[in-house]
């Protein structure tokens, strides 16, 4: 049972109805810093470096009712997002033990985001392109009114002027 409960990657506390801590996982007594031996008997929301156990501490007494809680709670300090869970343990039909359980969402968060910012890029290319190609096919229909215009024109050299600065405002646009 110890290396089954070890081997899950996240952070699990057994506490009693009080906060005080039972059991541990290795992650969890990673999490707080402490020796496996100082975990047992700690309160909960006094753990030291543990600040989603604080957060957790708040959800034992909604779990002691009987009935699994969560929340997301955000460390400032380390800037890291956990979704903490709470699911009561029952030993003859009363609620003695609860379950803390800890996953550390950041990672999964700022990949969501990563991915929304790159919809966004991605939309916002789409635009220009449409825009560039919406501003292109005028541009083309004025170069060949002025080819046509500089064909036509009798007196070319009245016309060198004007034609040569709408050009060059054609290729700068």
């Amino acid at each position: 049972w110890r290396l089954t409960f070890d081997a899950i990657e996240f952070p699990i506390f057994v506490c009693g109805r009080d906060g005080a801590v039972h059991r541990a996982n290795a992650a969890a007594q990673k999490l707080s810093g402490m020796a496996f031996e100082d975990l047992i008997g700690a309160r909960l929301d006094a753990l030291p470096r543990c600040q989603p156990w604080t957060g957790a501490a708040g959800l034992l007494p909604l779990a002691a009712g009987g009935e699994p809680v969560s929340t997301q709670v955000q460390e400032p300090v380390a800037r890291r997002t956990w979704e903490l869970a709470a699911v009561p343990f029952s030993r003859n039909s009363d609620v003695s033990l609860i379950i803390v359980i800890a996953r550390d969402l950041t990672a999964l968060l700022e990949l969501q985001e990563s991915l929304r910012r790159t919809e966004v890029m991605s939309t916002l290319g789409a635009l220009v392109a449409g825009v560039a190609h919406e501003v292109r096919n005028p541009l083309f229909a004025i170069s060949a009114t002025i080819d046509a215009f500089e064909g036509r024109a009798l007196d070319q050299g009245l016309f060198d002027q004007f034609t040569a600065r709408l050009r060059g405002e054609l290729v700068r646009l």
